[in-house]
This record gives structure tokens, sequence and C-alpha cells, in this order.
């Protein structure tokens, strides 16, 4: 035979899990946002992290062809100027200028 403490109790155990369960529920839904709100940020992050590292690619690849021009140059510059200081060594001026 049930007493009305007992049925009390029963109602109660129910209500408190009702409410457990509904709580859960609304944790689990904050949580999901907060997961998706993440993924959605690191998604965005790592997108922008490409194009930066495409655009540092590019500029790396600039800066190389300014140098391999200026290379090119330097290497230019100084056979002429190893021709210039042969024409001086067969002039007899090379000692005028300490070559």
């Amino acid at each position: 035979v049930q007493t009305f403490a007992s049925n009390v109790k029963t109602i109660a155990k129910s209500h408190i899990a009702a409410r457990r369960a509904e709580a859960d529920q609304a944790a689990q839904a904050k949580i999901d946002a907060i997961t998706t709100q993440s993924h959605h940020r690191i998604a965005m992050l790592k997108q922008k992290a490409v194009g930066r590292i495409a655009d540092l690619k590019s500029r790396v690849t600039e800066l190389e062809s300014a140098r391999s021009n200026k290379d090119s140059m330097i290497a230019a510059n100084s056979k002429k100027l190893e021709a210039m200081m042969e024409v001086l060594r067969e002039n007899g001026l090379a000692q005028n200028f300490g070559i």
C-alpha cells in the first residue's frame, strides 16, 4: 500500500529527473553552440592563415627575383671592372690605381 508520503516522494523524484533532463539538454545545446562557433572561428583563422602564407610566399618569390637580378648586375659589373683593370694593366696604368 502506497502512502501519501511515498506518492509525494515518487512525484518529487520524477519532477527532479525531468528538471535534470531539461538542464542536461540545455547544457548540451550550449556546448554544441559553443563548439560550432569554435569550429567556425578555427576555420576562419585557418583560411586567413592560408591567405597570409600565400601572400608571404608571393613576397618571398618577389624578393628572390630582385636578389637574383641584383646578383646578375653585380656579376656583370664585376666582369666590366675586371675588363677595365685589364686595360689599365695592358697600358701600364694599373700601378696608379693600386692594382
